[in-house]
């Protein structure tokens, strides 16, 4: 980003190829640049050896970016024929960065890993529906028992309920990382200076 002199990290060359294939999908406009930021991490995982997700150590983690893509696609799926498509872009995605080629397990990792975003997606999108009710008939809402009990971060209820959270009065403070280091990985749709990325210091 900075050697390219971009304002954002998916306006790199290494991203700004997937744009065409990730505008198809049925995306909210602002949700697509961390769509593709999260495509191209669960395509390098796989790469790495990483490609099946669990409860358990790394295939957790491998999960959560899974779901945290299943989020953002907000109850809809990704065809057949553009999980494909993804498919074939993820080559270059590895290949952009000089390393080998997935092989063909790696790749179907990668389809099959699409086909677990879309089951999320709509797993998720019907447990977010049952949190709209809980906020609209309820006075206060236990943050905490919604991510034990639900499984749904309280990031997303307030990414998708802001103004229903307002206007039934329950506020929610979230830890935010504003540093403009934060914002060049896109932890929204902002801009970056890069003189100014390049000026602030390492906290």
């Amino acid at each position: 980003m900075i050697l390219e002199r971009k304002e954002a990290i998916w306006q790199i060359d290494e991203i700004n190829f997937l744009a065409p294939v990730i505008e198809k999908l049925e995306i909210n406009t602002s949700n697509r640049g961390r769509f593709t930021l999260f495509f191209r991490i669960l395509v390098l995982l796989i790469h790495a050896g990483l490609g099946i997700a669990s409860n358990k150590k790394h295939g957790y983690f491998l999960k959560k970016i899974l779901r945290e893509m299943a989020f953002l696609l907000d109850g809809k799926t990704i065809s057949e024929s553009y999980i494909k498509e993804l498919s074939m872009c993820s080559s270059d995605i590895v290949l952009s960065l000089g390393y080998t080629d997935l092989n063909d397990d790696q790749r179907k990792q990668v389809e099959q890993n699409m086909m677990k975003i879309n089951h999320f997606s709509v797993d998720i999108n019907a447990r977010l529906k049952k949190v709209e009710s809980l906020i609209t008939y309820s006075k206060s809402i236990d943050f905490d028992r919604l991510k034990s009990e639900f499984g749904i971060f309280p990031e997303w209820v307030v990414s998708k309920y802001s103004e229903l959270l307002l206007s039934r009065g329950i506020q929610i403070t979230l830890n935010r990382r504003n540093s403009i280091r934060s914002l060049a990985l896109g932890n929204d749709n902002r801009l970056v200076d890069i003189d100014k990325l390049l000026g602030e210091k390492n906290d």
